[in-house]
């Protein structure tokens, strides 16, 4: 992912971490990432990643204030 802030990606730190799995509620919104691809490159690089769809509103109700949808 191209992060829109000059920092290092998480997903590159978790692959650098040898992270072996990852759980998110929501992908990351262009607020925060031009194409957001993290999931993808984690998954080809053997990282399990586990989606909870169903903690996403409340993921996005501790965001409220960034305004994002």
């Amino acid at each position: 992912s191209q992060r829109s802030a000059d920092r290092t990606p998480c997903t590159q730190r978790i692959l650098e971490a040898e992270i072996p799995r990852v759980v998110i509620a929501w992908r990351e919104p262009p607020f925060f990432v031009a194409d957001c691809v993290g999931v993808e490159q984690l998954a080809e690089a053997g990282v399990a990643v586990v989606e909870l769809p169903e903690l996403a509103e409340s993921a996005r109700a501790a965001n409220s204030h960034l305004g994002l949808s």
